[in-house]
């Protein structure tokens, strides 16, 4: 909903630009100049996300909203605040709105703030105080959910790979199937999965 919100005002804010610049009015004799930029800009962002990148995703909300703060910041640069107070006041409003509605308020109740369910089997992992080795206090999960993430012992960091091998340097790995390894013994296992641990531990015999 944040991203959709965001879209419709870099809409707004293209097609308000576009009518402050006069250039639709005078057919291109007066143009109000900053105005013109800011829509050029807005709208050449627009149309190269969507020939070239991606939207409706994180990644179109991330590569857009800068742009829109800048031209934003711009039309304040330059003394353009009754624009800028209308665009304030209509992302205050998006703002409300989205607290406002049932889809948010519901996803507080789909388990985001719920005690995680436990997983006793990732207990055993041992944190070293003073490892001698970066590796030793590290962890490889194939399964990156907040059950496994907020089970795992605090200190130890924790990687996630979809692939893996002897080639793999941490301590410990935690996977939802049964693998073979050279390098790795099955230390314990349980209806949620699999953790291994190296044979021979990063500080006595893996180099950096």
């Amino acid at each position: 909903m944040i991203q959709v919100l965001q879209r419709y005002l870099e809409l707004t804010v293209c097609l308000i630009c576009l009518l402050k610049s006069r250039i639709l009015q005078t057919k291109f004799k007066t143009i109000v100049i900053d105005y013109f930029i800011v829509f050029l800009m807005l709208f050449f962002f627009l149309m190269i996300n969507i020939a070239a990148y991606d939207v409706f995703d994180w990644r179109d909300y991330r590569v857009l909203a800068p742009v829109l703060y800048g031209c934003i910041m711009l039309l304040i640069m330059n003394n353009k605040m009754t624009v800028a107070y209308n665009l304030l006041m209509f992302n205050l409003i998006g703002v409300l709105v989205l607290f406002l509605s049932p889809e948010v308020l519901e996803s507080f109740n789909k388990g985001r703030y719920i005690q995680p369910v436990a997983n006793t089997m990732l207990n055993r992992l041992e944190y070293t105080v003073n490892p001698v080795s970066r590796f030793e206090n590290t962890i490889v999960v194939q399964q990156f959910d907040a059950n496994t993430v907020l089970n795992i012992p605090a200190g130890i960091g924790i990687t996630y790979s979809d692939v893996v091998s002897d080639k793999l340097r941490s301590r410990y790995i935690y996977s939802d199937k049964k693998i073979r390894l050279l390098t790795y013994k099955l230390l314990v296992s349980n209806e949620s999965g699999y953790i291994y641990q190296k044979k021979i531990t990063p500080s006595k015999g893996i180099k950096n």
